[in-house]
């Protein structure tokens, strides 16, 4: 059977390839480019790389950044000019949100206003926006920035308008209980595809009147060679994440500061909290060994794991998507930790490691893990066995974007 091929498609994104992060958009890219003659990639912004875009896939290309910077600070006059051409569309979301008596939903009103404008004034987007193609696609990364200009676009004059949603860019109390322009933007698409369960769930609650193109759209990751695990004793721990209070690293740190028998933790990322973290990782005992190697290259992370035997990755964040560090250490056998925000119960179950209560203490993961690491081995090889497994049914990122390939070629279907 003769495969479906579109002509063009256009896949956003925040900054990637030009961003720090994110090469596992390569990983979606490489399956896309068989189902559309031509893919081009637009960053919104280069997020402070200015000069060393990651290679692409072969056959996929890319325009330079529209912006240099994601969000400018302007003075409120020349806002205000900004979003002159457009005033009514702006005003009409005011006066229906009435974010008045709130500085926070007030500034994003603003914020978004401008950033529609700046899109709109943009020639890439209106070179898009005035050239429309009943045979090409849009695909947004994420439900902020880069599609904040689709309420001005016909949708029917494009083969498909698809925006995927995270974390940050759908819960409304990750954004002071706002978000601005989210109807306009959810009736602006062909499938809004939120990348859990729980984030389907959420959008239609608020907009069931748009249920039937509310999909679900997981993340993936490709099928990674399995690690190894400890046979001296030692528990090796293994998180990676920014430093920041979201995150909660140091909650891992005050954990092991509770166990007795022997640790080796290593924690690969970087942020603000890191000063605070080492000197609280300075004062661990004795039977707690750590490696803080600060931020490792994306590209480069997997090779860096498969450095060292790892046992349990641990995430401990207060609230996240699906985090991808989750969905790779699944795919490499190795069992996780998680607390029960956003969507990782999706994935994270006590067959494939443990999920943990979203609000978990010190003392308490300290116990689990202790539990853990006194499972025999055959248990823990058995965790090991889920979680490869686990990958292949939700998270393999081949069959994840062939199945994103059929809904921008075939979206009524």
């Amino acid at each position: 059977m003769t495969r479906s091929r579109g002509k063009q498609l256009y896949y956003f994104t925040t900054s990637y390839p030009w961003g720090m992060g994110f090469t596992w958009k390569a990983n979606e890219l490489v399956y896309l480019r068989e189902y559309f003659d031509c893919v081009t990639v637009v960053p919104y912004c280069y997020e402070d790389n200015f000069h060393s875009p990651k290679p692409l896939p072969e056959g996929v290309s890319a325009v330079e950044p529209l912006f240099r910077e994601g969000t400018p600070k302007i003075e409120l006059r020349t806002a205000l000019e900004i979003i002159d051409r457009h005033a009514g569309y702006y005003a009409t979301e005011l006066a229906r949100k009435r974010p008045f008596s709130n500085r926070a939903q007030l500034g994003a009103w603003l914020g978004a206003s401008i950033q529609t404008s700046r899109l709109l004034r943009h020639p890439v987007i209106r070179r898009i926006m005035n050239a429309p193609d009943p045979d090409t696609s849009l695909c947004f990364f994420w439900g902020r920035g880069a599609c904040d200009f689709l309420p001005f676009v016909d949708k029917r004059r494009f083969r498909s308008v698809i925006v995927r949603f995270h974390r940050y860019d759908l819960f409304e109390d990750e954004n002071s209980g706002y978000m601005p322009y989210r109807r306009q933007l959810l009736e602006s698409t062909t499938i809004a595809a939120p990348s859990s369960e729980k984030g389907v769930r959420h959008l239609r609650s608020l907009y069931p009147d748009l249920t039937k193109s509310i999909r679900l759209a997981r993340l993936g990751v490709p099928r990674l060679p399995e690690l190894a695990m400890s046979s001296d004793g030692v528990l090796r721990v293994l998180s990676c994440s920014f430093v920041t209070p979201r995150k909660r690293v140091d909650l891992i740190a005050d954990a092991l500061r509770e166990v007795r028998f022997p640790v080796h933790w290593t924690h690969v990322g970087d942020g603000p909290d890191m000063k605070a973290l080492r000197a609280q990782v300075a004062r661990l005992p004795s039977n707690v060994e750590t490696y803080l190697p600060g931020n490792v290259a994306a590209d480069e992370l997997f090779k860096f794991y498969q450095q060292r035997p790892v046992d349990v990755f641990v995430n401990v964040s207060t609230s996240e998507g699906i985090a991808m560090t989750i969905l790779e250490c699944l795919s490499a056998g190795v069992p996780v930790f998680a607390t029960d925000v956003g969507g990782s119960s999706e994935v994270v179950d006590q067959t494939v490691g443990l999920l943990l209560p979203a609000d978990v203490t010190a003392r308490q993961l300290a116990a689990e893990l202790e539990r853990f690491h006194a499972l025999p081995t055959s248990e823990k090889r058995l965790r090991r066995e889920a979680a490869v497994r686990r990958h292949r049914e939700r998270s393999d990122v081949e069959v994840l974007t062939r199945e994103l390939a059929r809904q921008l070629l075939e979206p009524g279907a």
